[in-house]
């Protein structure tokens, strides 16, 4: 596994800190990383298959947590109607949040 070698020293340090901080070692941090990469993606990317890309309704846009950015530049290429359809989906989810706050 001498790919390890090749991540960058700063990231092993910040890994290392936060590994001792957290009072674990790099090596439970890295395990637990690979297996919830494999247990996500081993059948695949379970939220799209290439398939759903070919479905007429097929709806794709930026995870919940994407910065700004990605957010505004999703929004300023969609219509007038995807974009109703979309404050239309905010607020389904504004009033679930708000049962569960």
């Amino acid at each position: 596994m001498s790919y390890l070698l090749n991540i960058d020293k700063e990231k092993l340090l910040k890994l290392k800190e936060i590994a001792l901080r957290e009072r674990t070692s790099m090596k439970e941090i890295i395990n637990s990383q690979i297996d919830e990469y494999i247990k996500i993606h081993g059948e695949g990317n379970p939220n799209y298959e290439i398939t759903n890309f070919f479905e007429p309704d097929f709806n794709v846009c930026p995870a919940v947590f994407r910065d700004a950015t990605a957010w505004n530049t999703y929004l300023s290429k969609r219509t007038p109607k995807e974009l109703q359809e979309i404050k239309n989906q905010i607020i389904v989810i504004d009033k679930a949040l708000m049962k569960n706050i």
